[in-house]
């Protein structure tokens, strides 16, 4: 007769990432879903292209607000330790990767009309920074509206990528797959 190890005795470490992308779903969804009502009431369409200030820019503003819906759910699905909670986030994660590389291309297929608007949108607060100084407005570098796309395009690049590809990592691998199965079960008893 073997004996049996002392580690089948012990329970297993508890998941601490559920905690963390809860954490994090929340904070993302919560910020997502106050910026995209925000788009969607119309607040700050004035600095936006003309591409995004019609009925088009209205229906983006209107999934990114489903999109910061569905993760901040998600995160408090985690933190209660739902099933439902990785499921959410399998959703989220290729539809908010997918949504955010569209938000990209359209950058760099409309580049012209972003520049114009970042330009714009520059001279309107330089000027209304000199007339509150009383000082009379200098002319902006040239080129700061193209610096200001690259910035605008990479972060858009960034967040197309990481949020999505370290949520993936936990949820479509084998901790995603272990939760859903533990706690399917937790919840069936």
């Amino acid at each position: 007769m073997q004996p049996v190890p002392s580690s089948e005795f012990l329970e297993a470490a508890p998941r601490t990432w559920p905690k963390v992308l809860g954490i994090l779903g929340i904070l993302w969804g919560f910020i997502g879903a106050i910026t995209s009502t925000l788009a969607v009431a119309g607040v700050g369409r004035e600095a936006q292209p003309e591409l995004l200030r019609g009925g088009f820019g209205s229906a983006l503003s209107m999934v990114g607000l489903v999109l910061a819906i569905m993760v901040l759910v998600a995160g408090v699905q985690l933190l209660r330790r739902r099933a439902s909670g990785v499921e959410l986030l399998r959703a989220w994660a290729p539809l908010t990767a997918l949504v955010q590389g569209l938000l990209v291309v359209l950058m760099f297929t409309h580049r012209p009309e972003f520049e114009r608007a970042y330009r714009e949108q520059l001279e309107r607060d330089h000027e209304a920074r000199a007339a509150k100084s009383g000082e009379a407005a200098t002319k902006l570098p040239e080129g700061m509206e193209k610096a200001m796309f690259a910035v605008g395009a990479a972060c858009g690049g960034v967040t197309a990528i990481v949020p999505s590809l370290v949520v993936a990592i936990f949820v479509f691998g084998a901790r995603g797959r272990e939760a859903v199965a533990e706690w399917s079960a937790e919840s069936a008893n």
